[in-house]
């Protein structure tokens, strides 16, 4: 009886023993992926909802900004990255520009004889190198929390005139220039809110607030309405809402389910 009583428990201590190791292995290799979770590239297209501020609000209204951003994630939840994106938007302000060449209607005259007004909106585009640094808030989620990202890099926007050149000669592409406001500069940003990567990779994205900052300088050489160069340093401020979606295009070989 005795025999076989020590035959059980031996067996029974080389079971324990076993599960213990592999779910001490198991354990190590967890840690070991989610020291890596937070090492990928990824592909951040984004629409953002923008509110001219400073000397931006005298030119623009409300307007809109779709951005693409290019980012490599590092360890403990830090990202650098490049991002591009196109300002557009229909609500212009400074209607006046064309005030020496439309009738009292705001009508242009064609070559004709006939009527129309030109359309006015807002183009522009800007490129940046980012930096953030995401906050977990569960190690179940590790690359999800709280962000907060800066970005330097350079901003210019224009008011677009659209009529038909062969019908307008007086707003073609050369002329154009001496009315469009065309102005550039360093931009600086800094957006903050909530980044969530979700194991399946699909329904990643981010949301918050942006302020993009643009000290810029009309770079035309001349405007036709002023009859001069306009010569005045300029502060642009966009705010705005903005909501992405994060697509992650390439991830450690040891963490295809796991952020």
């Amino acid at each position: 009886m005795d025999k076989y009583y020590r035959l059980f428990l031996l067996v029974g201590i080389v079971w324990t023993s076993s599960v213990c190791k592999a779910q001490l292995s198991e354990s190590e290799m967890f840690k070991k992926r989610e020291r890596k979770v937070n090492n990928a590239v990824l592909l951040n297209p984004s629409y953002t909802a923008n509110f001219a501020l400073l000397d931006l609000k005298s030119r623009f209204g409300f307007s809109s900004n779709i951005s693409m951003l290019l980012g490599f994630r590092m360890n403990h939840n830090w990202m650098v990255g490049i991002e591009g994106s196109y300002l557009f938007g229909n609500k212009v302000k400074e209607t006046d520009i064309l005030n020496g060449i439309i009738t009292n209607d705001l009508n242009l005259i064609s070559i004709e004889g006939t009527q129309q007004q030109p359309k006015l909106s807002l183009a522009g585009f800007a490129v940046k190198l980012v930096g953030e640094k995401v906050f977990k808030v569960t190690n179940k989620l590790p690359g999800s929390g709280f962000f907060l990202q800066g970005g330097i890099g350079f901003m210019q926007h224009k008011i677009l005139i659209q009529v038909p050149t062969r019908l307008f000669p007086q707003l073609d592409k050369t002329y154009r220039k001496g009315y469009d406001r065309m102005s550039n500069g360093v931009l600086f940003s800094m957006s903050t809110g909530f980044k969530f990567l979700e194991r399946k990779k699909l329904l990643s994205f981010n949301i918050g607030a942006i302020a993009e900052l643009g000290l810029t300088q009309n770079r035309r050489a001349w405007d036709f309405d002023l009859d001069k160069k306009d010569t005045k340093k300029r502060t642009d401020l966009f705010v705005g809402v903005k909501l992405g979606w994060i697509i992650p295009i390439l991830t450690n070989k040891d963490n295809v389910d796991l952020f």
